[in-house]
């Protein structure tokens, strides 16, 4: 009898070679995948930490910074020329205007040498201008400050003050005023720190934590608790101590330890910090703002620490799920690739939209149930929301315009023969009586923003608003060959507009705005002009001050006139008989030896 063949059970093996190699391959995937999304979340951390950072440090800066640029930029109209210390009217419609649209600005005051000055004032109740004249000289503590001013070179934060009267704190930026070189007196703008305690509990809804500003390491100087309680502080020391705020976490802030979380060495001053209170654990991210004093502000954030570690929590339990549903995701693959590539397409495609510059035509990317997806799509919307909001504030007409001409990276200064055109409203203090910030805001965005219409409908290019004052030219960045013609058919257009919206004033019961307009033709330098951290594109040159002084002259030749257009003999010269001109005579021009022919342009009522 023959023995018979044994045979190896191939099943068993079978499987379990599958199973090894299933399992093997499993492993390496879940491997990879653990240690991948590992990084991206510590990146993602990393980004959103530093993300915070900027925004926390943006936010402070764009409440504090646009009090010295006013502060500046009315130093250096008065140290122009443009106003004069004595000039009440003039000078009290020019602090209006400058902080109508700054509500952190709580006080401004201009000064002479001798501590004569006019005061603006917001009325912490009913929101409205206060305007007076005071005498600071009876102050022995503003004398001192006078002195350290008049020493200063240029704008400056001073130390806190402290107002009993009112209970509040201030920070107040300061600027010496000095004409040819010589002394002539000071202005100084205040911010309550109310106001800033009121952007900490804004910042802190928006970032999801509890935001604050220290003066130094051991004094509080803005925090939520602060908009609404008012504990006890006095001259000598106007920050309150981090025990009296009220916030237990705030109160043993000096006991936190560093918490090597993220790599912050790239960014000078930041420090990321662990701390315990209560047996709960805490995330503290804290940047030094070295800007604004010789004490440091120091602004800082903290959470609970699970909030923070969540994701990463989430990473381990997404590990052993993937495990269980590892077949059925094979399945589901087609539709997971469907729904992570739409996402991204429409990311690029609104990308490609966003180069140029067309905001309006890009949709926000919708939510995604995979998280890498969904952070990007979050982070896509935040940046087109900020891209938005940027648009408010950078003239995006005038930056397609810079591209179109190829100068978008580095407009070279060059002489141009330029048009230029100055506005102003007549009484505009006269007209403010009565109305509150918003009411005057909401008036000057109606008015700038006609303007604005008729001047880039025409190629003009605005180059500031002023107040209540608007600037632009026209032959730059595009060449024009006739840029009289653009800037007084704008002119007339304005005028029209103006006419046009005083009926409707008139019918709703409000006051008419007359407004002056002048405009001259000569040549300006015009480019990129500023510090490598704040570039403008404008003009810099004689026809500026020319322009701006026929502007002041329609308060000469008709002052009680709807709209008075005066261009210089310049611009005159090169109009058709189309415009109607009438000579208003020579007029003398400060800063200038020869007086300039002055035209008066008409214009016909609708």
């Amino acid at each position: 009898m023959a023995l018979k063949k044994r045979t190896i059970p191939i099943v068993p093996a079978l499987t379990v070679s599958v199973g090894l190699l299933v399992f093997l391959a499993v492993g390496l995937v879940l491997i990879v995948q653990w240690s991948t999304s590992r990084q991206i979340l510590s990146d993602l951390g990393g980004r959103s930490i530093l993300r915070n950072l900027a925004i926390m440090e943006m936010s402070v800066s764009d409440h504090l910074d646009p009090a010295q640029r006013a502060v500046d930029h009315l130093g250096q109209l008065i140290e122009s020329g443009s106003y004069d210390l004595s000039d009440v009217e003039r000078i009290s419609d020019l602090l209006a205007g400058a902080t109508a649209a700054l509500p952190q600005i709580g006080a401004m005051i201009v000064a002479d040498k001798n501590l004569k000055a006019i005061r603006l004032r917001r009325d912490s109740t009913t929101d409205r201008y206060q305007f007076d004249q005071v005498d600071l000289s009876d102050s022995p503590r503003l004398v001192n400050e006078e002195r350290e001013i008049r020493s200063a070179k240029g704008s400056y934060w001073g130390s806190l003050f402290y107002n009993p009267e009112s209970e509040i704190t201030f920070i107040n930026v300061r600027r010496p005023l000095r004409k040819d070189g010589e002394y002539i007196g000071f202005i100084v703008a205040t911010i309550t720190t109310n106001e800033l305690s009121d952007l900490t509990f804004e910042l802190g809804e928006m970032l999801g934590s509890r935001i604050f500003v220290l003066y130094g390491e051991d004094r509080v100087l803005a925090h939520p608790n602060l908009a609404s309680d008012r504990p006890r502080r006095s001259v000598k020391d106007p920050a309150v101590p981090l025990g009296l705020v009220g916030d237990l976490v705030l109160a043993k802030i000096d006991q936190a330890v560093p918490a090597p979380i993220v790599d912050l060495t790239s960014e000078s001053g930041a420090r990321l910090l662990r701390l315990t209170v209560d047996n709960v654990k805490y995330i503290v991210l804290k940047q030094t703002l070295r800007q604004y004093g010789d004490t440091a502000l120091v602004i800082g954030a903290y959470r609970r620490a699970a909030e923070v570690d969540a994701p990463l929590r989430l990473l381990y339990l997404s590990g052993f799920i993937g495990l269980a549903f590892l077949l059925i995701s094979l399945f589901c693959a087609a539709w997971l690739s469907r729904r992570v590539s739409q996402p991204i397409k429409r990311v690029s495609n609104g990308v490609a939209k966003i180069g140029t510059l067309d905001f309006n035509q890009v949709g926000e990317i919708k939510p995604s149930l995979i998280r890498e997806v969904n952070d990007l799509a979050t982070a896509f919307n935040k940046m087109l929301g900020g891209l938005r909001s940027f648009e408010t504030y950078v003239p995006r007409k005038l930056v397609a315009r810079l591209i179109k001409e190829g100068q978008a990276f580095g407009a070279q200064s060059e002489e141009r023969e330029l048009s230029v055109m100055f506005t102003d409203i007549a009484g505009f203090t006269a007209m403010c009586e009565g109305m509150d910030a918003k009411e005057v805001a909401t008036f000057l965005n109606h008015h700038l923003a006609l303007l604005a219409d008729k001047v880039e409908k025409e190629g003009g290019t605005i180059d500031k608003y002023i107040g209540d004052a608007l600037m632009a030219f026209w032959g730059a960045p595009e060449r024009v060959e006739n840029t009289a013609v653009g800037a007084c058919q704008a002119a007339l257009a304005i005028a029209k507009a103006i006419s046009q919206d005083n009926k409707e004033r008139a019918a709703q019961g409000m006051k008419p705005v007359r407004i002056r307009i002048g405009i001259h033709t000569g040549p300006l330098v015009v480019g990129n002009i500023g510090a490598p951290s704040r570039i403008n594109y404008t003009v810099v040159g004689d026809t500026v001050n020319t322009t701006q002084r026929l502007e002041a002259l329609g308060k000469e030749v008709d002052p009680d006139a709807e709209v008075v257009i005066l261009i210089s003999s310049a611009t005159n010269a090169l109009l058709s008989s189309e415009f109607v001109t009438i000579p208003s005579n020579s007029f003398p021009v400060k800063g200038k030896m020869e007086k300039v022919d002055v035209y008066r342009l008409e214009w016909q009522k609708t």
